[in-house]
């Protein structure tokens, strides 16, 4: 017998029970994602207010429940009510099997109901059983087979990507194909971590977000998006700003961002900013996390389990050498060189070593700035709500003889120069053609109504 299998008689029954008792079901169901699949569970009254539904040790976990998580690892998780934990735990569960008819049972008399004492009989596997303790210490958790994943297809996600990142085809192949294989773990052992390096304004933080909203269109909703601006953590005493304050100091109980998004978005695209410019301190603290998905509080809660997650951090170190790096070259690996060349500048070793992959970006190139500006235009139009059918090549000249003689400021100058020249033009219209007015300002029109 299982919690399941209860009717109302006897629910009432064990709401009673377990006030005074933890009663415990062996051989139970679990959460799918659990290994193993069944176990020993209890029931048990905490307070006025809550009461707890215990695990026995030994279990793991490989879903994206939190609570299923915690009660693998702590044994223990609390419910409002006894039918608040009855329900979570029947949609947690795998759907039963369909049970055979009974066989036909043949009347007896109550002196043949009687059997013989057997000594050598233990009570029943299935029967409930009141004890006051319900589970014992926590052991090691076994090994856990794979189990079906949820991948994404890597040229899908390529072909999305390649629509928003203009020039940085090298970068868009490799976090396609990383992102395809992470997503299709069932239990994967740390999260996807990736270290883009490269100039200022090439798309290291734009390729993240898309990356993130390409994930969500390809698993319906599935992925969140989170960044962090590490430069905004330069100073020690913002350890606590990240990772929340430790008791007795002050702002402790208070939940961080970061641990409030992960606890109810465990599958997530974490940037991590500027990295370079973030005190050591910090890094140290995002090391374990990097390493093998565990984010533990400063406030000292249940580690959160973020295996599943992808960290993306950013760095503008080393871009001068950069310039000298054959990206596109097949005989030479530039992610190894880039290493060495980030030891070079001033990063740890040690926290280089926690990425998976180091992605080199390259410099936008003179051909792709045409691209860039129309995609800018583009988006301009779109804070305005306008969607533009023709933009005028013109305007686009406009734009690029606008542009600074040096190549070291990126998309972000294009926009700037966007910003500058396009968008009161279409502040004023609401037009869907942008279009060059004396060879010195745009225009944004309607098209002329065609004549039958």
């Amino acid at each position: 017998m299982n919690l399941f299998d209860l009717n109302d008689g006897q629910l009432r029954a064990l709401e009673s029970r377990c006030n005074d008792v933890c009663v415990v079901y062996r051989d139970h169901p679990l959460p799918v994602g659990t290994q193993p699949a069944r176990g020993r569970i209890g029931v048990e009254r905490l307070d006025a207010e809550s009461i707890g539904l215990h695990l026995g040790s030994g279990h793991s976990y490989t879903g994206i429940s939190l609570l299923a998580s915690r009660l693998t690892t702590d044994g223990t998780i609390a419910f409002p009510s006894l039918g608040d934990l009855l329900g979570w735990l029947r949609s947690m569960c795998p759907a039963p099997t369909p049970i055979a008819p009974a066989p036909r049972v043949v009347s007896r008399t109550p002196a043949q109901e009687q059997e013989p004492h057997d000594p050598t009989r233990t009570r029943d596997a299935d029967a409930p059983e009141d004890t006051r303790r319900c589970a014992g210490p926590r052991g090691p958790e076994p090994a856990v087979p794979a189990d079906q994943g949820r991948g994404v297809d890597e040229d899908d996600l390529r072909r999305i990507l390649e629509r928003h990142v203009i020039d940085q085809e090298h970068a868009v192949a490799t976090i396609s194909r990383l992102l395809a294989v992470h997503t299709a773990k069932s239990a994967p052992r740390g999260p996807l971590t990736v270290l883009s390096v490269g100039p200022t304004g090439v798309g290291k933080t734009f390729l993240a977000e898309a990356a993130a909203a390409a994930l969500a269109e390809l698993s319906d909703g599935d992925w969140a998006y989170f960044r962090i601006d590490l430069s905004e953590f330069s100073e020690r005493h913002r350890v606590s700003s990240l990772l929340g304050a430790p008791p007795g100091y002050v702002g402790h109980g208070a939940t961080p961002p970061l641990v409030s998004h992960l606890e109810t978005n465990p599958r997530s695209v974490i940037v991590l900013d500027e990295i370079d410019k973030a005190h050591p301190d910090i890094l140290v603290a995002l090391m374990n996390t990097l390493d093998v998905g565990r984010l533990t509080p400063a406030s000292g809660d249940t580690a959160l389990d973020v295996r599943h997650c992808v960290f993306i951090a950013t760095s503008n170190l080393a871009t001068d050498e950069m310039a000298f790096l054959a990206i596109d070259n097949p005989d030479i690996d530039p992610a190894a060189r880039l290493r060495e060349l980030l030891v070079s500048a001033g990063m740890r070793s040690e926290l280089i070593n926690r990425f998976d992959e180091v992605i080199p970006f390259r410099q936008i190139s003179h051909s792709a700035q045409a691209a860039l500006i129309i995609h800018s235009i583009r988006r301009a139009a779109g804070e305005f709500g306008i969607e533009l059918t023709r933009i005028d090549p013109s305007v686009a000249m406009l734009v690029r003889d606008a542009m600074p003689v040096s190549d070291g400021f990126g998309a972000r100058a294009i926009q700037r120069v966007v910003n500058e020249l396009v968008s009161p033009a279409l502040a004023r219209g609401s037009g869907t053609e942008l279009h060059l007015v004396d060879g010195q300002s745009a225009r944004s029109t309607s098209p002329e109504p065609t004549v039958p």
